[in-house]
């Protein structure tokens, strides 16, 4: 069990509209008015950058040759269950073939532009999050630091020497792991196609990523705890990573724990360097000025109760439709993981399952609680779930919040939203009227930012980001039930539908839920 040593007390901003976080949460809620791009922008294809980092000259140990598949102790987390945990979450699997709406259907077929599954989602399927592996002594693996490659399911070794204690040091813990799982966002990965919006994209990838870790672990008997507070300036230096380029943003303890830190003696020896793709990169003032804003204060962790004051709102009076029990899954985790993808246009005009619509929000609510180092300073009531009904059997069309405890909908809105949600949405990969649902997850973001300071924006996207990928998650165990996240709609018409203007709500994404087309044009493509 790790203990953790308290950072101080973070101060607090006498008005969030000052931080740097809130103005870019603002911006983002009114990106539709007031566009975040810069003048003249325009995403240059050609000279995109791979969806991973490239370390020439480092050699690839595969995780499937060093441990086999079903080898090794998969209830206590060593190298085995650590191997397929990240085959099973973040590893490119089969090759998308399936004839969609999405933009860039014409391309999947050829090779350079081709796209896999992965058991996690990701804004705008860029796969920014950088996973490296910091190995200690009983790890199964020489100490040092490793980078996981996603093409080839495989660990290139960065620097050799034990930096578990150097983690422990970043943590403020007073034990150590023998591994740690960091979670970096390369930002041109994801800003050469979503420039100043990027931060807002990435930052919830890291609540995909560890919600699905943190599932694929309870289901065999562990837990892990992601920790967002910590001395991100050291880990970085550690990594050799600039800020501006890349943004350290969760750190995962695994394995057991011993009651001292290793000693960290400085001594290392650097192998990796990494080599871009693209010959001409630039950076984005918003993006450079969350990361710096967010990463000031990573020492100040959160103390107990810091949160009551972003807690959602009262629930709003109004008609009660009480949802049937939950449908129960129809395959296991595992499995879901496989099965999960985005609808992409798919879904039909035809009623989806109360029960099916009653089990994503159960989902949802309780991927969105993401059980973190900071826990002990949030409520249980800091997300909210607003629905818009589109098509579900037994609930008239119009706008709900879900009412966790007594299981059912909070009527806001009496009007049929189809015409409402299309016209707010940005795309043209979705008929937002012929999906059963759409959820969206909605918090108090300025509250948060006030209480716990700038670095709060990233707890709330993580958050966001875990409701996004449970959603997901559940609606690949329905049969039947499709599933789509998107972030390009306009958030303030959504206040203004909602009547959240008054109590600083702020809807974040929306995830379109609802009956898909029986057949389906697809290849069998984990034979190519």
């Amino acid at each position: 069990m790790l203990t953790s040593t308290s950072f101080p007390t973070p101060s607090r901003r006498s008005l969030s509209m000052t931080s740097t976080a809130s103005t870019y949460l603002d911006a983002v809620v009114h990106r539709s008015t007031r566009r975040m791009d810069p003048d003249g922008f325009r995403i240059n294809w050609r000279d995109a950058p791979r969806k991973g980092k490239f370390f020439p000259g480092v050699e690839d140990l595969s995780l499937d040759r060093i441990v086999p598949p079903d080898d090794g102790d998969i209830t206590a987390f060593g190298l085995g269950s650590l191997s397929q945990m990240l085959k099973d979450t973040y590893a490119e699997g089969n090759r998308r073939l399936a004839i969609h709406c999405n933009s860039d259907v014409d391309d999947l077929p050829r090779y350079g532009t081709s796209s896999h599954a992965r058991g996690t989602a990701s804004g705008g399927a860029r796969y920014p999050v950088s996973i490296y592996l910091v190995a200690g002594p009983g790890s199964g693996l020489t100490p040092g630091v490793y980078y996981y490659n996603t093409y080839h399911h495989s660990l290139q070794r960065l620097l050799v020497g034990d930096q578990t204690g150097r983690v422990a040091a970043a943590l403020g813990h007073d034990t150590v792991a023998n591994q740690y799982l960091v979670l970096g966002i390369k930002y041109w990965q994801n800003s050469f196609k979503y420039h100043n919006f990027c931060f807002h994209a990435v930052s919830m990838d890291i609540g995909t990523v560890t919600h699905a870790w943190r599932e694929w672990a309870a289901e065999r008997g562990m837990r892990l705890v992601p920790h967002l507070w910590f001395d991100e300036a050291d880990l970085a230096a550690m990594l050799s990573v600039e800020g501006d380029q890349e943004g350290i943003f969760a750190v995962v303890p695994l394995g057991a724990a011993i009651s001292r830190p290793a000693p960290w003696s400085g001594d290392s020896q650097t192998f990796g360097r990494e080599i871009e793709r693209s010959r001409t990169t630039r950076t984005f003032p918003m993006v450079v000025d969350m990361q710096a804003a967010t990463a000031e204060g990573g020492r100040a962790r959160p103390t107990a109760g810091a949160l009551q004051q972003a807690a959602a709102p009262t629930q709003p009076a109004g008609d009660f439709f009480p949802l049937e029990k939950a449908e129960a899954p129809a395959c296991g985790f595992r499995e879901a993981l496989v099965r999960r993808r985005s609808s992409f246009g798919r879904f039909v005009s035809q009623p989806m399952r109360q029960a099916s619509l009653a089990a994503l929000l159960e989902a949802g609510l309780s991927g969105g609680s993401y059980p973190c180092d900071a826990s002990q300073a949030m409520p249980m009531s800091v997300m909210q779930l607003y629905v818009f009904v589109n098509h579900v059997e037994g609930i008239p069309p119009g706008s709900y919040l879900y009412d966790s405890r007594r299981r059912g909908l909070i009527r806001v809105d009496g009007r049929a939203p189809g015409e409402f949600l299309q016209k707010h949405y940005a795309l043209e990969n979705y008929n937002v009227e012929q999906a059963g649902a759409v959820i969206v997850p909605a918090v108090r973001g300025h509250a948060v930012i006030d209480a716990v300071g700038d670095r709060g924006y990233r707890l709330t996207s993580a958050a966001v980001g875990a409701a996004t990928q449970a959603v997901y998650l559940a609606a690949a165990t329905l049969a039947g039930v499709g599933c789509g996240a998107a972030l390009g709609f306009d958030n303030a018409a959504y206040i203004d539908r909602l009547g959240l203007a008054s109590n600083g709500v702020v809807p974040l994404i929306m995830i379109m839920v609802g009956a898909e087309r029986a057949a389906r044009a697809n290849f069998r493509s984990e034979i190519l």
